[in-house]
């Protein structure tokens, strides 16, 4: 029997975008492929704008994480890593109060490497700095497709379940360090009870994980804060016109909680860009010892499969701009 398989060749970056600022950057800050990104990283984040002034230098895209509402910055070049855009991260950095970095090149020095995991060390983890490789490849004569390559990271950042790669508490606080465990042990759940959830994205030290939609500016979340003594499920909606894609949705409320099996909170959030349409419940807990955190894992797990079967399909429907 001959089995015939196709060949997969490596293309050269400049075959594809021959200007970093004209064609790479435009590119990249696209919604499809920045949450291409994002969805490596583990991050939410939506383009905010391109070619950024700051002061009298320009940074290549500048992103908001669509939870957290702050600034996350991309440097981007086609070539091999160099000491100008490492300053420029710096500077850039400083000029915007972007607390992620993420600085993309064709390939990464030693000494460059080293520095990114040089300011991961000594800034706090309020900060994250990558440095990420970008390659393509195609199959025979198929258009090229994208790869990023993570080669430096955050102290507690990690894709596996792996508790050895979480730091220890001289590097986070108690709660952060709870957090990661926490996140870390509900992917494991999903993964047990063999849930209809996507748990590649990474554990990080927060009181929400978010799960992808499969459409960009929205996304699910699942949330424990210990503050407020809570934890839910939710559809966080970020995109050009939020508030327009609520009234949408809510126009479907009484079939929406039915097939959910739950009155939910339909919050427009005034006061901020995004919308939300959440469901919580009083008392939780991150003590891994707590006899209830299967529970409440349980809990969180089954109203996200509901969440998804009951929004997905009508969010992917979705045009704000269409008439009613």
């Amino acid at each position: 029997m001959t089995i015939n398989l196709s060949k997969l060749e490596r293309v050269s970056l400049t075959d594809v975008w021959n200007s970093e600022p004209r064609d790479f950057t435009p590119w990249l800050s696209q919604p499809e492929n920045i949450e291409i990104l994002g969805a490596t990283l583990g991050l939410t984040i939506k383009t905010e704008s391109i070619e950024r002034r700051v002061g009298r230098y320009s940074a290549d895209i500048v992103c908001k994480d669509t939870q957290s509402e702050k600034y996350v910055l991309i440097e981007n070049q086609l070539y091999q890593s160099d000491h100008s855009h490492l300053g420029q991260i710096v500077t850039y950095a400083s000029g915007l109060k972007a607390t992620t970095i993420i600085w993309i090149a064709a390939s990464f020095t030693d000494e460059h490497k080293a520095a990114i995991d040089w300011l991961n060390e000594i800034t706090s983890d309020e900060y994250s700095f990558f440095g990420l490789e970008i390659e393509l490849w195609r199959i025979d004569d198929s258009p090229a497709a994208p790869r990023f390559n993570i080669i430096s990271k955050p102290n507690y950042w990690s894709k596996s379940f792996e508790k050895s790669n979480c730091p220890s508490d001289e590097e986070l606080s108690i709660r952060k360090q709870q957090q990661i465990e926490y996140w870390n042990s509900f992917k494991e759940f999903i993964l047990r009870k063999n849930k209809s959830i996507d748990p590649t994205r990474p554990a990080r030290p927060r009181h929400w994980m978010d799960f992808p939609l499969g459409k960009s500016g929205f996304h699910y979340s699942v949330t424990v804060d210990v503050d407020k003594d809570r934890c839910g499920t939710e559809l966080y909606i970020n995109n050009e016109q939020p508030k327009e894609c609520l009234r949408r949705l809510l126009s479907d409320k009484d079939a929406i909680e039915a097939e959910i099996g739950e009155h939910l909170e339909w919050q427009e959030l005034p006061s901020r860009h995004a919308s939300r349409i959440v469901l919580y419940k009083n008392g939780c807990t991150l003590d891994p010892s707590d006899k209830e955190i299967e529970e409440q894992m349980e809990w969180m797990a089954d109203l996200l499969e509901r969440f998804q079967k009951a929004f997905t399909s009508r969010v992917k429907m979705l045009n704000p701009n269409q008439s009613s």
